[in-house]
């Protein structure tokens, strides 16, 4: 087992590469000893330095030139897809190592024309194709209130085809938008999990895991799996299927942006993501009883553990 981690580089002093531009990766074979490989795909922001209106009015001033929350997937032997969150696009790279070095392949948007936010991806072990989800930001002037969506990919994975479901329907409260996906299987129950967040910028919340026994719906929520009004000061990134013994089990992985990308580090007070996010790794732990319509999921906080405590502790 050999397992890839990529993360999103901080700010540069080299103006070439700039905010959130270039991905990082590391590898390992038993999740704690961790090798660094350098970066593994830096946006080549020459190709497309349009600005848009809702970026000027967030003072981006590099438009949609950045890169972050990677997710690679391998359909075909010896050619790996790397996604990437572009508001308003999704930057796509091609490698043939997971270790890269991935080049530039397109940008694009969702068949909907969408403003995509974050992003999450992975293999359907049913249909076997790629399957993206997506929340939808707001559109300026429209403000289109943010949703979560999902959508196959097409055979090369370089762009999305027909559009899968909706989930947590546009409503008027701030409290119902999702973001952060995290989009998983659990073969034991056949269902499909969505770890989301709600949206409240870099400010911590708490999340909320949604299942569904098909890609298509319907997603039922089940709460807040941490039962912690700010999943422990983090937000969802991935959930990392272990397995073992024929048994599966998840890690939940998580950013925590505050403090460490807020502060004068670029030697101003208003300087933000000058330093890179943290991240926070928690077993997920699954109720001993079986419910057909749920994944009974939750996640405790701990300050060490092993993976071995995902078998002892999680429910076979």
């Amino acid at each position: 087992l050999r397992v890839a981690r990529l993360r999103t580089n901080p700010p540069s002093n080299d103006t070439t590469i700039g905010i959130n531009r270039q991905i990082n990766v590391y590898s390992s074979t038993d999740l704690y000893t961790w090798t660094a490989h350098g970066s593994a795909f830096v946006m080549p922001c020459a190709l497309n330095p349009t600005i848009h209106v809702a970026d000027q009015l967030l003072g981006r001033q590099d438009g949609d030139c950045y890169v972050d929350r990677p997710k690679v997937l391998n359909l075909k032997e010896n050619t790996f897809i790397m996604l990437m969150k572009s508001t308003p696009h999704i930057t796509v790279a091609v490698a043939s190592s997971p270790l890269g070095p991935f080049h530039f392949a397109r940008r694009w948007h969702p068949p909907a024309g969408e403003r995509v936010g974050d992003i999450s991806a992975m293999i359907d072990p049913h249909s076997g194709r790629a399957v993206l989800a997506y929340s939808v930001k707001p559109t300026l002037p429209n403000n289109t209130i943010r949703f979560l969506r999902l959508a196959f990919l097409n055979a090369d994975l370089l762009r999305a085809e027909n559009l899968l479901s909706r989930i947590s329907e546009p409503v008027a409260i701030i409290q119902q938008k999702r973001e952060a996906p995290a989009l998983f299987y659990e073969s034991k129950r056949q269902r499909y999990g969505l770890l989301v967040s709600r949206a409240t910028g870099w400010t911590p919340n708490a999340a909320e895991l949604f299942s569904a026994p098909v890609l298509s719906g319907p997603w039922t929520s089940e709460g807040n799996p941490t039962h912690n009004a700010t999943s422990f000061s983090s937000q969802p990134t991935f959930v990392l299927p272990v397995a073992k013994g024929g048994i599966q089990r998840f890690i939940y992985i998580a950013d925590r942006f505050i403090p460490h990308i807020i502060g004068p580090l670029c030697g101003s007070s208003l300087s933000y993501l000058c330093e890179s996010g943290r991240y926070v790794w928690l077993p997920m732990q699954t109720a001993a009883w079986v419910h057909k319509d749920a994944l009974n999921m939750t996640v405790k906080w701990r300050s060490e553990w092993r993976i071995d405590d995902l078998f002892i502790h999680g429910a076979q």
